[in-house]
């Protein structure tokens, strides 16, 4: 069994290396990301990569897939949304 991709840096939030090839821990919207549990080490996940919206997400092993890469927009009264790659549209 291979092992799968792993993420830019080491997934976590607070990593240097945080998303792609930035070297910042703060977040940028438009930008996608692998967001990893800390203490677990596991990745929020849609569950089976489903793409309707209210679709339970929980953490799961890495696996590279889109259904764990989030992308950021900005809230418009502050904070973002986090999008499923997968499924931009939830």
């Amino acid at each position: 069994m291979t092992e799968p991709p792993r993420p830019p840096g080491d997934g976590n939030a607070t990593s240097a290396e945080m998303g792609y090839h930035a070297h910042s821990a703060a977040v940028t919207e438009g930008k996608t990301y692998y967001l990893r549990l800390k203490e677990s080490g596991t990745y929020l996940t849609v569950l089976g990569g489903a793409t309707a919206s209210g679709t339970v997400v929980h953490h799961t092993a890495f696996a590279g897939t889109a259904s764990q890469r989030w992308k950021l927009e900005k809230h418009p009264l502050g904070g973002f949304y986090l999008l499923p790659e997968n499924a931009p549209e939830m």
